[in-house]
């Protein structure tokens, strides 16, 4: 993670707004700074959930207003969901997130109230019951409105990645989780 007037954020540093040159941003650019994807932000700026303006047919993001973005941003209390997952996992994310994020496991039971709290990511355990986290992926699928799912995985099987990926794209990520597997998610992690 990088900081931010002194503010840790999963959106990469306002340095990197200076690095483009003066001027407004594009998508691509403004992509490139915060380490997304390009269509990630372009849906973004598009809900108005990331400032910009329409010059023609193309968004234009002012640099001063996304470094304000950013630095609300990293003030944002983050809140995680592990959905399968043992306890101990849990802990290490959360150790691992440190202050401003909050962890909370859930088994797969509890995946229906757990999604009404609109957490902003979800990540389901497949190392203890594949089915029943394909099973949850595509539920969340349907009905949630997070921002960012993920599936955590040990090894993976072919059949797993198959099912995993037949309804679209979602993350993987490998167990355990480590400080490159949280420096993958928080920098995918979008704002709210």
């Amino acid at each position: 993670m990088a900081a931010v007037n002194g503010h840790s954020t999963a959106y990469g540093s306002s340095a990197g707004v200076e690095r483009h040159g003066g001027g407004y941003l594009t998508v691509r650019e403004t992509a490139d700074v915060l380490h997304m994807h390009f269509m990630s932000v372009y849906k973004m700026v598009q809900s108005g959930r990331l400032p910009a303006v329409k010059v023609g047919s193309r968004w234009k993001i002012d640099p001063e207003a996304l470094r304000a973005w950013m630095s609300r941003q990293s003030q944002v209390q983050r809140n995680w969901v592990l959905v399968g997952s043992r306890e101990s996992t849990a802990r290490s994310l959360q150790a691992l997130l440190g202050t401003g994020h909050r962890v909370q496991a859930v088994g797969f039971e509890h995946l229906r109230e757990t999604i009404a709290e609109d957490p902003d990511a979800i990540l389901l355990d497949c190392t203890v019951d594949a089915h029943a986290a394909l099973a949850a992926l595509d539920y969340c699928r349907q009905v949630a409105a997070t921002s960012y799912l993920a599936l955590c995985v040990g090894e993976p099987s072919a059949e797993l990645l198959r099912d995993a990926l037949a309804g679209g794209v979602v993350a993987l990520l490998g167990l355990p989780i480590n400080s490159q597997h949280v420096e993958q998610l928080t920098g995918c992690l979008r704002s709210a």
